[in-house]
């Protein structure tokens, strides 16, 4: 190679360079989402929460390990156990409470799960770029950017496990879309110990199984987060002493069940429709599930055509698996993971017009909302 070709960059690095440099808002836009996170935090531990414990000051690590957080700051602390006051912990899959204990010790395991949450958070806003549409340029084009601002997205940066799930889950198809399967295989194993719902997964992937020439690594692929689930049940199985332990104790103490796809909402948005006829405010319970669930198919519904056959199965599959819970407690964050969404609305033209900057505004004050409630212990999500 002579000299002059070894000073001219490659096609493919000036590519990558570029991505980079395109990539820069994102990053700080995280940047000034994660500061203005700890900022709420810290004051919420300091005014809000300070009447809830007899001995203040709170860490500002608290309001951001809230309910859920509580029981995986246990797991990382305590481990499982099939005694009947820690035995509703196993509905809690155990690879965010591993990582926890392992990156923060026994002493800053919420602090660590909090910290790796908003790293994935950017992660997955950066995956996601894989899916951005060609020549579109600006924040609102980027899948990332509403994947940040979205209503629930809060729950991306606090001691919660939807931002482990979903970086595993956009790691393992962009490794797959490059065409490094075996890392894909072991992303979407992982992502089979991070949650229940990549039960979800092997949706994305239907299309490829029905094609003989990639049917064999669509199946691969396809099986690796159902035997991360697998692998989970098996160990709480044997623990419990039962092989239907898992399942047993979802029905039993969260009283876990399913019913008809869309029922639950429509009863929801009856009811507070209902209230709303006689004069009185419907309460939020009532109108954030059958909210988010129009909001959702509305922005699929705009963007479909824009959408891979593997990403719109995977958005049809899960919001009937969502929906067909009951009781719909935490249902809405669930919605979390239907990342099309994210990438439709990311195409539509709307998003590049003024109503895209206003829908952003109110989904920021949306989000502002229920993450104070989060944060003092007001709504679950």
């Amino acid at each position: 190679m002579t000299t002059a070709e070894q000073t001219v960059p490659s096609h493919s690095a000036v590519k990558d360079s570029h991505a980079a440099r395109r990539s820069h808002p994102l990053v700080l836009l995280w940047l000034v989402y994660a500061a203005c996170v700890w900022l709420i935090s810290a004051y919420v531990a300091t005014e809000a929460l300070s009447h809830r414990v007899p001995a203040p000051p709170i860490a500002a690590t608290a309001p951001l390990s809230a309910w859920d957080g509580s029981n995986y700051n246990e797991i990382a602390l305590h481990g499982y156990s099939a005694a009947s006051d820690a035995a509703r912990r196993f509905a809690f899959f155990p690879l965010l409470p591993a990582l926890a204990r392992l990156l923060g010790g026994s002493g800053h395991a919420p602090l660590a799960g909090i910290l790796l949450s908003q790293l994935l958070l950017l992660g997955s806003m950066l995956l996601l770029r894989e899916w951005r549409a060609s020549g579109d340029e600006g924040l609102r084009a980027e899948p990332g950017f509403w994947l940040l601002v979205a209503p629930l997205a809060f729950f991306h940066a606090v001691f919660y496990a939807e931002s482990l799930f979903l970086f595993l889950l956009l790691a393992g198809l962009v490794l797959h879309r490059r065409g490094r399967n075996a890392y894909a295989i072991a992303a979407l194993f992982l992502a089979g110990l991070a949650r229940p719902t990549a039960i979800l997964i092997p949706a994305l992937f239907i299309p490829a199984v029905l094609k003989p020439d990639t049917r064999r690594t669509a199946l691969l692929l396809a099986a690796a987060p159902l035997a991360g689930i697998a692998a989970y049940v098996l160990y709480v199985a044997g623990l419990t002493g039962s092989l239907f332990g898992y399942s047993r104790l979802q029905a039993e103490l969260w009283h876990h069940g399913w019913t008809i796809p869309f029922l639950p909402a429509i009863l929801e948005l009856t009811r507070a429709t209902a209230l709303a006829l006689d004069g009185m405010l419907p309460p939020r319970d009532l109108l954030i599930r059958p909210l988010v669930l129009i909001g959702i198919v509305t922005v699929l519904a705009a963007g479909w055509r824009r959408l891979e056959p593997g990403l719109r199965v995977f958005a049809v599959v899960s919001l009937l698996f969502v929906h067909s819970q009951v009781p719909s407690l935490s249902s809405a964050r669930y919605d979390l993971a239907i990342f099309p969404a994210y990438i439709a609305l990311a195409r539509t033209p709307l998003a590049r017009t003024r109503s895209g900057v206003i829908l952003a505004v109110a989904f920021v004050i949306m989000q502002l909302v229920f993450m104070l409630d989060f944060m003092v212990w007001r709504w679950a999500g």
